[in-house]
């Protein structure tokens, strides 16, 4: 691990005799919980997701998102014969039908099943639920950025912000020849870099996971691998990450297909996806409760998924907190950050903005890489429930400076903040829930490190869907100036309104904007 630059600050005795009084419980115990956590895996995976089939139209229309809608009559996916999401990016040249095809025939009635099943629990929510259809407000809808999607239902969707910063992102000087290709292949240069920490699990749930998600301006090139591909459709590479777990439940189509509720699912696939759960379980269930009362800022974070790496390879990603754990250090004279007493929103927010406000924060980036070949393609594309044994090899830092944050609810940089308001001319409601208004989707790349695999094809475009789905609903309403543009937004970078916050921005930026 690479020795951190962040100004640490002394924490008090009371902080250090929390966290070193946090001990592990006993292997027997951790037994127990797997036990448990397998039966319940099981029973969800056999009963849960059997459940979702009720909410299934089977004959819904693959040109709509959520058939029974009235919000909008506007396409929102793709089908196996689309070319590709709908056109929520405003930005030509979406590489979806070029980067994924052959999809299953029921690629879209999925999307359909599950934004069928938000919709539905959301107008559940409202007081007047017959009234959502023309007026969601004056039928007491829950609306709002505080809003969190997984309330509703959903679990592909957008959690409670937990932080919402400025950065940067610097490549090591130094890094082996072959992980030099798209944005890694800038050796020793320093990018700005945006940061949205978030929550995983409904409000009531007793377990909830930590996310994190960055974007960072990475220009349109020449393509690497063909000379009429760019490098970035969309000038931005984004990165999705998960706490703690380095694969993911779902392992390809089949497990999406027991997942979201397809009408054809019999026993034996929901059987088979459940081994992939609980494969997922029992690599990654000790790391978890390990690291399940550190703080959002010392935990470690996995893409989970694979993405390419130039032309013949595919990396995963991982973060690792340089700062350490209370938890894990008894020093009396470092910035440790504060173990979690309990897993509130509110607690994880406050614990972000208390310490970035005071001592800043770094990781340390790494990737592991496979080789694409006909030996390892099934792995890489169908398998993202195994675990990869390649090593890890350090190419960045993530930096996060010290900077002011006064919304302690959501951890937002005031900084940051600011200059967006300034830079995109927004309204008082957009600039308080700026911290939701722009989308850290994996598609948002470019074709050097493009998103790989099944159940990537499923989630690049499903979050195109459940974006419209959001601003039809929980954010329906929030944007009452008729002359506010139309969300989503996009960073700005680059062309940030001069002033003393953007001045500030750049600083944190690393000196780049």
């Amino acid at each position: 691990m690479s020795s951190s630059s962040t100004p640490y600050t002394i924490v008090s005795q009371e902080d250090n005799e929390k966290g070193s009084s946090l001990k592990f419980k006993s292997r027997f115990i951790i037994l127990g919980l797997a036990v448990s956590c397998v039966i319940a895996a099981t029973v969800f995976v056999f009963f849960g997701m059997s459940s979702q089939g009720n909410h299934i139209n089977a004959s819904s229309s693959l040109s709509g998102a959520v058939s029974s809608s009235s919000f909008s009559s506007s396409g929102r996916v793709v089908s196996s014969s689309s070319s590709g999401p709908e056109d929520i990016y405003r930005t030509a040249g979406c590489p979806f039908s070029r980067w994924f095809n052959n999809l299953p025939s029921n690629f879209g009635i999925w999307g359909n099943n599950m934004e069928n099943k938000y919709e539905g629990a959301w107008k559940a929510a409202c007081s007047n639920p017959s009234g959502s259809q023309v007026d969601p407000s004056s039928a007491g809808c829950p609306l709002g950025f505080d809003k969190n999607d997984h309330n509703y239902q959903t679990v592909l969707g957008q959690g409670n912000t937990l932080g919402f910063l400025a950065g940067n992102f610097k490549i090591l000087d130094s890094i082996p020849q072959e992980v030099q290709h798209g944005l890694l292949a800038k050796v020793g240069q320093t990018f700005p870099t945006i940061f949205r920490f978030s929550d995983f699990g409904d409000d009531s749930s007793k377990i909830r996971l930590a996310r994190l998600a960055f974007k960072i301006p990475f220009g349109d090139e020449p393509g690497e691998c063909s000379s009429s591909a760019s490098k970035s459709w969309y000038n931005e590479f984004n990165m999705l990450f998960t706490e703690s777990l380095d694969t993911f439940p779902l392992a390809n189509y089949d497990d999406i297909s027991v997942f979201a509720g397809s009408p054809d699912v019999g026993l034996w696939s929901k059987f088979t996806s459940s081994l992939s759960f609980l494969k997922v379980l029992f690599r990654n269930g000790y790391r978890f409760y390990r690291d399940s009362s550190k703080g959002i800022l010392a935990k470690e974070y996995y893409t989970q998924l694979p993405y390419q790496l130039g032309c013949d390879k595919a990396m995963k990603i991982k973060v690792t907190p340089i700062q350490p754990s209370c938890s894990d250090n008894n020093s009396k004279d470092v910035c440790c950050v504060p173990t979690l007493t309990d897993n509130s929103k509110q607690q994880m927010a406050l614990g972000v903005a208390s310490f970035i406000s005071k001592c800043g924060a770094q990781f340390d980036v790494s990737v592991q890489y496979k080789t694409i070949s006909s030996r390892t393609q099934d792995v890489i594309m169908r398998q993202a429930a195994t675990g990869w044994d390649e090593e890890f090899i350090q190419v960045g830092v993530l930096s996060i400076p010290p900077q002011q944050v006064t919304d302690q609810s959501t951890a937002t940089s005031d900084v940051l903040k600011q200059s967006l308001s300034e830079s995109l001319s927004l309204s008082d409601s957009q600039t308080s829930g700026a911290h939701k208004l722009f989308m850290f989707h994996p598609i948002l790349t470019s074709d050097s490190h493009r998103p790989l695999g099944e159940v990537n094809s499923f989630r690049s475009n499903f979050y195109a869907q459940h974006t419209q789905s959001r601003y039809e609903t929980i954010l329906s309403k929030v944007f009452k100036d008729s002359s506010d543009p139309k969300p989503p937004y996009k960073v700005p970078f680059g062309q940030w309104k001069k002033s003393s916050s953007s001045d500030q921005l750049t600083k944190l930026f690393g000196g780049s904007n």
